[in-house]
């Protein structure tokens, strides 16, 4: 039989955008709920074909016990089951109500009453909002546990009258608040929390700007995005702002020709700007007029993806910062002088001035994987990012009381958000000490260990991945005896060359790129046979899988931890960076 094994890696054309990035051109289902409640909204949802589609897509992220993650096969979690079946509810789908996905999502409840994203992780008003969501509007069933959940959303009010993201943290948001109180209207609580309602309308009246719209909190500018959750918040409560007037003049001002711009001095339309702007004069009662209807619902279709859902703005504008990362490493591997620079400039610009971290898109929120992976990329092409401080502050702050750190600002943490917030710090030529509290960082590193190995979340699956990204953990806080144990036990989830996600499964090339990365972190040889491995994965066509099982289709982040993998084993001193997903 002849081999499909080839050893020269193939080439791969990333999809560019105009403005110098790169994307997949694919649907995105968060952006897919955005246009279908958008739609919703102002009665126009789309024709019967594009419902399959949609349906087909959202589907396509249902894992086996009724829970939905970003793709099938991966850890599910709150915020991808809330955003899936409440756009299949949209859109006349119903989802079953099965013995499993209750278990599942009856799991993500801790002791204190509040939500996870998934289990294991510390519960917060994201999760705790998206869970009594789904119990209530999808799964038609009452929360569990009323009484300990209105104790945990009683204990989020701070001094000022604002709320938190969970019982331990001080800082308060707008988004917090919508979350909080939409949490407890859904979950029947609207007499059981016990906040001071005077000083939260107050609090939340006073985040108005002068300009009309709302701030997130008092150091941001006003935008959509905070606009509808304040807006919302305040009318479930039967409030409303301040100035209403100049509340609803404002918003109507962020509407282009193209559909609604998030903040002021912006002119790029997006989807969730779309469904905010609707949200929020929605909120204020405001009549939306055929011709707004109109221009929203051109936006809209204007964002659609072929035979599938939506994504975040035009499909061939809707560049990303993980694949423009990813495109700009093989630009500096290939010598492709022009592209280094225009991608360099886009994931320089994805730094914008509004959030403090880097961007998955231009105009949608920072996330810590997505600032590690531009300021990796930037390091690996000789190009800084132009505010290291603000990045390096942004970092800082996102750090839990659990010493752990989230996706993005108020998320609960996991081992690959804290990787790669330390990572992060170091690609800007930061020392992560000066930014963090080690010591809580090292609490929660350890509680995601136990028996030799590591997990994502306290409690969660052992990975071989977590393992790794633990053990190069320990050896940054200067535990290096603590570093090398947990690589005991990896060569014996070493198949076929590679390492094993979790014992029994195939070799995966994360798991071999983040276990490479311990062994560098520990002065550790490198298995040569690794290289065996990297050939086994490219197939016949030429695509680069995940694992030697095959790929129908090439995924652009495969590229450069299989190329930088390819360069390490080559070149024994070259330093791998440290990717993380």
């Amino acid at each position: 039989m002849a081999s499909n094994i080839v050893t020269v890696q193939p080439s791969f054309k990333f999809l560019r955008t105009a403005d110098g990035g790169a994307g997949t051109f694919g649907s995105d289902l968060w952006a897919t709920y955005a246009a279908t409640r958008t739609l919703r909204w102002i009665d126009r949802l789309p024709d019967l074909q594009k419902r399959v589609h949609i349906a087909g897509f959202l589907q396509s992220c249902q894992n086996s016990d009724g829970s939905f993650s970003w793709q099938r096969g991966l850890a599910s979690d709150i915020w991808a089951t809330f955003y899936c079946s409440q756009t299949l509810a949209d859109i006349g789908h119903s989802v079953n109500a099965s013995q499993s996905f209750v278990e599942w999502i009856s799991s993500l409840q801790d002791k204190d009453g509040g939500f996870a994203m998934m289990p294991g992780q510390t519960a917060d008003v994201w999760a705790t909002y998206y869970a009594t969501r789904v119990f209530r509007e999808i799964l038609k069933l009452p929360v569990p546990n009323r009484h300990r959940l209105a104790e945990w959303l009683s204990g989020l009010q701070r001094g000022d009258g604002g709320l938190a993201w969970n019982i331990t943290t001080a800082e308060t948001d707008t988004r917090a608040a919508y979350y909080a109180i939409h949490a407890k209207h859904a979950a029947g609580l609207d007499h059981d929390v016990k906040w001071d309602d005077q000083r939260l309308r107050g609090w939340l009246q006073s985040l108005q700007a002068p300009s009309g719209g709302f701030r997130f909190s008092p150091e941001y500018a006003p935008c959509l995005w905070a606009t509808f959750r304040a807006t919302k918040a305040l009318s479930i409560q039967n409030w409303q702002p301040s100035e209403p007037e100049a509340c609803e003049k404002w918003i109507v001002q962020r509407q282009r020709t193209e559909g609604f711009a998030r903040w002021e001095d912006y002119e790029v339309s997006d989807v969730w700007a779309n469904f905010s702007a609707v949200g929020a004069l929605q909120a204020l009662n405001v009549t939306i007029n055929e011709g707004q209807k109109d221009r929203t619902q051109r936006a809209i279709e204007s964002f659609s993806v072929d035979g599938a859902g939506y994504t975040y703005r035009q499909p061939s504008a809707a560049g990303d910062a993980l694949t423009t990362a990813s495109a700009l490493y093989s630009a500096v591997d290939n010598a492709e002088t022009d592209s280094v620079e225009q991608l360099s400039i886009w994931l320089q610009k994805a730094h914008m001035p509004w959030e403090d971290g880097v961007m998955y898109m231009p105009g949608r929120g920072a996330e810590i994987r997505c600032s590690l992976w531009a300021a990796a990329a930037l390091d690996y092409a000789g190009r800084p990012l132009f505010d290291t401080g603000r990045l390096s502050n942004w970092i800082s702050r996102l750090q839990n009381p659990d010493g752990g750190f989230g996706y993005w600002q108020g998320r609960g943490s996991d081992l690959v958000s804290t990787s790669a917030a330390i990572s992060a710090l170091e690609s800007l030529g930061q020392h992560f000490a000066e930014h963090v509290d080690v010591a809580r960082l090292t609490s929660f590193v350890l509680n995601c260990i136990r028996g030799g190995l590591g997990s994502n979340v306290p409690n969660g699956p052992i990975t071989t991945s977590s393992t790794a990204q633990a053990s190069r953990l320990l050896v940054k806080v200067g535990d290096r005896d603590g570093g090398l144990s947990l690589l005991e036990h990896l060569p014996q989830r070493m198949r076929l060359s590679g390492y094993v996600e979790q014992l029994g499964g195939p070799p995966t090339l994360y798991a071999t790129y983040q276990t490479v990365l311990a062994l560098q972190a520990n002065d550790l040889e490198i298995p040569a046979q690794i290289s065996r491995f990297l050939d086994r994965l490219i197939t016949r066509e030429g695509y680069i899988g995940w694992t030697p099982l095959g790929a129908s289709r090439q995924d652009p982040l495969i590229l450069p931890l299989h190329g930088l993998l390819s360069r390490k084993l080559g070149e024994p001193l070259f330093r791998l960076p440290e990717l993380v997903l």
